[in-house]
């Protein structure tokens, strides 16, 4: 008979579970929200082969405007993105990784690529495949949850 868990047990564990796997500023050279837009920013230019005008970065983050400017803004200073003038319409501006840093980004960030490595090295393949199907509920749940809670 399984024992039933309590809410705040659940919770802990998903703190924890974020805790843990979260970028050190150390061994990334990024802030946590930084390397998230630079993550969302090489995942939505492998999906569509362009940049991101900073609207769809923010939908995609679920992140207001105003929260994502200082972001792209520091990134800039640091030379890991370039903001450019859309061709067909110059009022918007497109949000690009730099040559140096598209790589990295595009091939994954090696700290999160690491802990995920490290930790499916300690899992049974039906474990991997329980933990993708309940992650993969997990963020549609919360995605439908999301945008309901913030229409835009």
């Amino acid at each position: 008979m399984q024992e039933e868990i309590s809410i705040e047990q659940l919770m802990e564990v998903i703190q924890r579970f974020i805790h843990n796997n979260r970028p050190r500023h150390k061994e990334t050279m990024m802030r946590p929200s930084e390397l998230m837009v630079m993550m969302t920013i090489a995942k939505y230019f492998k999906r569509h082969n362009s940049g991101i005008v900073p609207s769809q970065l923010s939908d995609e983050l679920n992140l207001s405007r105003s929260a994502i400017t200082p972001i792209l803004n520091e990134l800039e200073n640091k030379g890991m993105i370039r903001r450019e003038f859309d061709t067909n319409d110059r009022r918007k501006t497109i949000i690009v990784l730099t040559e140096n840093h598209f790589a990295m980004m595009s091939e994954g960030c090696g700290f999160y690529r690491n802990t995920i490595d490290a930790l499916i090295e300690n899992l049974e393949p039906a474990e991997i495949a329980s933990l993708y199907s309940v992650l993969t509920k997990a963020n549609k749940i919360l995605a439908d949850y999301n945008s309901k809670e913030n229409p835009e």
